[in-house]
């Protein structure tokens, strides 16, 4: 924008929902990462892309810069995460940032920087368990919709779609079995994973959450296997 001139002057499309904030410099430089992974450099003055450098993963966080030395450099942390990752995690998705498959780390360039970096595994995205034998009952649907709704959304994704910030459950045996369920989440075997308990989660809950991510896990199936 031309604060000036209150007007706009250039404007770059961006892939998805959630990306990063921008980072300009008195070098008349833009830098940006994208949701996608891609980091890049615009000319500030009209929008000219200059630069671009893939990450291996989603971006969340903006770049910094900084000297040392009379060295100017260019950091930013990679990864995907963020409320947003999961909360609109049927948009978020697309992107094929898995949990825990896909490298965090801290780059960090310079005009002189020659290093390689390591390759990381191509975007994924969640298969949805079959399971034949369990029969989706549509009121415990409904149901366990509500319930996953006020507990699990924010980390495991709106229509129990997750974003890649933490599990797909629809892709996860444990859902599928009552006693695992409670394991995780009432009795918390996993609390030092950063799952949390849900010591107010009776069975009758944990059915109907079952039978919400089954719901979902089934039209999943159906919606790949429609032409």
């Amino acid at each position: 924008m031309d604060p000036v001139k209150q007007k706009k002057v250039w404007e770059v499309k961006q892939p998805g929902v959630w990306n990063p904030g921008t980072l300009t410099t008195a070098g008349n430089l833009v830098f940006q990462g994208r949701a996608d992974g891609v980091l890049l450099a615009y000319r500030a003055d009209t929008g000219d892309k200059l630069w671009e450098f893939p990450t291996g993963v989603g971006l969340s966080a903006p770049p910094i810069t900084y000297t040392v030395d009379g060295k100017q450099y260019l950091s930013i942390l990679t990864g995907w995460g963020g409320a947003g990752t999961s909360m609109a995690g049927s948009i978020t998705a697309q992107h094929g940032w898995a949990y825990r498959m896909h490298p965090r780390r801290l780059l960090t360039f310079s005009l002189e920087g020659n290093a390689t970096l390591p390759p990381a595994p191509p975007p994924m995205q969640a298969k949805a368990i079959v399971k034949d034998d369990f029969q989706v009952d549509a009121m415990l649907a409904e149901q366990g919709s509500k319930l996953f709704l006020k507990n699990c959304v924010t980390c495991h994704g709106g229509g129990a779609v997750a974003g890649g910030y933490a599990p797909d459950l629809r892709a996860s045996p444990i859902p599928l079995y009552l006693d695992g369920l409670r394991e995780v989440t009432v009795k918390g075997v996993r609390v030092n994973a950063g799952m949390p308990r849900f010591q107010e989660l009776t069975d009758a809950d944990l059915i109907a959450i079952q039978h919400y991510i089954r719901r979902q896990a089934n039209k999943t199936i159906e919606a790949k296997a429609t032409p």
